[in-house]
C-alpha cells in the first residue's frame, strides 16, 4: 500500500519551524539564519546597515537576488515568502516612498513581525495572508488548494501595477500586468 504524504501537517511542520525563527531567531535550527548568512550569500554590509536588524536576525533565505531585480521608484513589489521581511526592507528602499512592498508568509509569527518592525521603522506593507491552504486567497476559483505556480501567482498579478515586480522565494520576476 502506497503512503501519502500528510500536506496539512508538512505544512504545520514549516511553519513550527519558521515561527521557532521569528521568535528565537538565536536558537539552534537545521539551517542557517540571519545576517552572517545574509552577508555570505552575497548581501551588502551597507544594505544591511539600512534596515531593521531584527528583520535581519530571523533572515532563513537562500540567495541574494535583489541585484538582479530592477525595482524602480514608485513600483509595487510583492514578495511572496517574504518571513520577517528583510528583502521586503531592501524592496522599500529601492521603491521609495511612492512605491508600496507587499510581503506574504505562510507563517502568521513571521508577518506579524515583519508588521512590528515596519510600523517602527519604515513605510511598508505587509498586508496579504498566507500564500497557500484552503482559506487563502491563492486558491484555484473552485476553492481547492493549487499546486501550480502559475495560479498561485494570479492574486499577486492583481496587486500589482503594470511593469512590477514579484519576488518568490530567491528569484525575482518582472510581471507585467494588463
Amino acid at each position: 500500500m502506497a503512503q501519502t504524504l500528510d500536506t496539512e501537517d508538512l505544512a504545520e511542520r514549516v511553519r513550527r519551524v519558521y515561527r521557532a525563527v521569528a521568535t528565537s531567531p538565536d536558537a539552534d535550527f537545521h539551517f542557517e539564519t540571519g545576517r552572517a548568512l545574509a552577508e555570505r550569500l552575497g548581501y551588502p554590509p551597507t544594505d544591511l546597515d539600512a534596515i531593521p536588524a531584527g528583520a535581519i536576525d530571523s533572515y532563513a533565505g537562500v540567495g541574494y537576488f535583489l541585484d538582479l531585480a530592477a525595482i524602480r521608484p514608485g513600483e509595487t513589489v510583492v514578495d511572496l515568502g517574504s518571513g520577517s521581511g528583510m528583502d521586503s526592507f531592501l524592496a522599500a528602499r529601492r521603491a521609495g516612498r511612492d512605491g508600496r512592498v507587499i510581503g506574504a508568509d505562510m507563517t502568521d509569527d513571521q508577518l506579524a513581525k515583519a508588521q512590528r518592525l515596519a510600523v517602527a521603522s519604515t513605510r511598508i506593507s505587509v498586508v496579504l495572508p498566507a500564500p497557500f491552504g484552503p482559506s487563502s486567497p491563492y486558491t484555484t476559483p473552485a476553492g481547492t488548494r493549487s499546486d501550480s505556480p502559475s495560479s498561485a501567482l494570479t492574486p499577486p498579478r492583481k496587486a500589482l501595477r503594470s511593469e512590477s515586480t514579484a519576488m518568490i522565494g530567491s528569484s525575482t520576476t518582472s510581471l507585467h500586468t494588463c
